[in-house]
């Protein structure tokens, strides 16, 4: 009875964090570049006009024209 119970518990555990999993991804349409940079950058972009960023908690981004 214990193991029909611990089956259970895994699979409930399997399928709410695969429900609730969303992997953290960049997406960018013709013409803007994303480039990845550690927060608090300071630096320049040369030859680029920057038209957004964002930051998750890992890695901090750059979209650029």
């Amino acid at each position: 009875m214990n193991f029909v119970k611990i089956c259970l518990a895994v699979l409930a555990g399997f399928v709410l964090g695969a429900t609730f999993y969303r992997p953290q991804t960049v997406k960018a349409t013709n013409g803007i570049n994303v480039k990845s940079v550690k927060e608090g950058y300071n630096g320049y972009i040369l030859g680029s006009q920057v038209v957004g960023f964002a930051c998750t908690q890992d890695t901090c981004y750059i979209a650029t024209q």
